[in-house]
């Protein structure tokens, strides 16, 4: 299965499903910066990389789950 396979509805089906780990990764983030962990500590960057990471595939399936792509098969609205 490719991208444009997949439906609007499998998009937002997984786009709901990123919320609850992204808002306990921000969450920890946040807590990190409350108790001044240090900007360059190896563990807040790796919470900081995993919760942008979370955040751009977040953005992604939302916006699959609009897009009806020019030049290929509509997606398919289940």
């Amino acid at each position: 299965m490719q991208t444009y396979e997949m439906t609007c509805k499998q998009f937002k089906i997984i786009d709901a499903a990123l919320f609850p780990g992204m808002n306990y990764l921000q969450r920890l983030k946040s807590g990190m910066e409350r108790a001044k962990f240090p900007v360059n500590d190896e563990t807040y960057l790796l919470f900081s990389k995993a919760y942008e990471a979370a955040l751009a595939l977040k953005k992604h399936t939302e916006a699959e789950s609009r897009i009806q792509r020019v030049g290929r098969s509509p997606r398919k609205e289940e």
